[in-house]
């Protein structure tokens, strides 16, 4: 009973103070007590793995403090890939340290003891012990034979208290007239530094590995992508319309509207009405937010009974016309067009034939106000709908 209280004792004074080197391990595999890799038709087992002295597959140590493993290994032939073959097996941290165990003829081998002693990493984290091969002449070491892939694993190493978040950066900076994209890693997470940094438009890969800032030639989405052989983190940024923003104070004044909205923008509330009675108008909740082409739930379902109609017309054309706030001309237009292209996609999914319905991006030409003030401003990103045929 007296021990139970102390062990209470000792749990709450950990909970209030904090226990050195006490992690969750939900982010990591512990690996099994019996380890099978398959490698050139052949099985080789890892087994009897123990750590510091003690027979575990999971050892929790300090920064720099010496690590002694031993294990037992063995070979069993599954195939008939290259009877003759000479095979190596290596093992060991990837990039860091690891020892050729083994060198051997055919595929059957019995069990053979194998050691290594090493420092552990200076860095808090989890390194994964795994098995490598090849198949050479000779056994010398090579610190990335060993597979850098948990799947290979049967150790694990957990050095002081490592931190599992990840947490990266993307940002535009300008240079001259020129934009370019920079990223950083802030957080890494248990698994060693990123060595990997690839860059995306629009899901396809572009040449620029390795370089933390490219030049943002083309408008649309990039991701950055950091990576290890363990685990990986992206971030995207959108490079179409973040530059729709508004003309500074001195490029802009602030007139009266160029047209009166309400001479354009009709009450939709019967929209079959409103298209009998106007070759061209705007629904009233077919506008889109700052930046964005999606066509948002309350113009859906306006596109919805305008699709209705149009299903019911199949004589009935139109022409969707795309346009955006004040800002950089060429990527408005971009914009624009995107715009009309959503909202033309959405009429199609609705059971509108493609063939008739146009679409014209205009980006800012044909603003219905002109002003620097984002809340009346945002009446500009529209589609306006033009009747062609009825």
């Amino acid at each position: 009973m007296k021990l139970f209280r102390v062990f209470l004792l000792i749990s709450a004074l950990s909970i209030v103070f904090g226990y050195p080197n006490l992690h969750a391990q939900d982010y990591f595999i512990t690996p099994p007590s019996v380890k099978k890799n398959k490698y050139a038709d052949r099985e080789v087992t890892f087994s009897e793995v123990t750590m510091n002295g003690a027979r575990t597959t999971y050892l929790a140590v300090e920064q720099g403090e010496t690590i002694k493993i031993k294990t037992r290994i063995e070979s069993k032939k599954i195939g008939d890939y290259c009877p003759a073959c000479i095979v190596q097996i290596y093992w060991g941290i990837n990039s860091y340290t690891s020892v050729c165990a083994k060198s051997f003829y055919g595929y059957n081998t019995k069990k053979k003891k194998s050691k290594h002693t090493f420092k552990a990493p200076m860095k808090d984290g989890i390194y994964y012990i795994t098995m490598g091969s090849s198949l050479e002449y000779s056994c010398a070491n090579n610190n990335n034979r060993p597979n850098c892939s948990a799947d290979y694993a049967f150790a694990v190493i957990k050095v002081g208290n490592p931190d599992p978040d990840q947490k990266i950066t993307i940002k535009k900076v300008r240079k001259d007239s020129n934009v370019f994209l920079k990223t950083e890693v802030i957080k890494s997470g248990a698994f060693g530094i990123f060595d990997k940094l690839e860059w995306f438009f629009e899901g396809e890969k572009l040449d620029y590995d390795g370089r933390t800032e490219i030049p943002a030639t083309k408008f649309g989405n990039y991701k950055a992508l950091w990576s290890n052989c363990l685990t990986s983190i992206s971030e995207s940024i959108n490079h179409l319309t973040n530059d729709e923003v508004e003309i500074p104070p001195a490029l802009v004044e602030d007139v009266s509207p160029v047209v009166v909205v309400e001479e354009i923008v009709k009450d939709s509330n019967d929209i079959e009405v409103l298209i009998e009675t106007n070759d061209k108008f705007v629904l009233k909740h077919l506008n889109f937010d700052l930046n964005k082409f999606h066509v948002k739930p309350e113009g859906k379902e306006e596109l919805d009974k305008l699709a209705k109609i149009m299903r019911n017309k199949p004589g009935m054309k139109i022409l969707l016309e795309g346009h955006t706030a004040l800002g950089n001309r060429r990527r408005n237009m971009i914009l624009s067009e995107k715009r009309v292209k959503s909202t033309k996609a959405y009429l199609v999914q609705q059971g509108v034939e493609i063939n008739r319905i146009d679409t014209k991006g205009w980006g800012q030409q044909k603003p219905l106000v002109k002003t620097r003030n984002k809340a009346r401003g945002k009446i500009n990103r529209r589609v306006e709908i033009q009747i062609l045929a009825r």
